[in-house]
């Protein structure tokens, strides 16, 4: 992640954290909170850089077949 992307996300998991935590006047349900951000995060940074790498396959199959992009 770039700056922009990890401050947005940092600001977004504070105030997340915070109104879960203030709603359920519960710290483990804002821990809770965070953790489960975290894991989408990560199957989201995942599948982006699955999908980045079929793009390129696709990309240089095409390029061996003469065909472009």
């Amino acid at each position: 992640m770039d700056r922009v992307e990890t401050t947005v996300v940092t600001i977004a998991g504070v105030v997340g954290f915070s109104a879960i935590w203030y709603w359920t006047d519960s710290p483990a349900a804002g821990w809770a909170f965070l953790a489960g951000a975290a894991v989408v995060g990560e199957c989201a940074n995942a599948l982006a850089a699955r999908l980045d790498t079929i793009q390129q396959a696709i990309k240089f199959s095409n390029a061996l077949r003469g065909k472009g992009e």
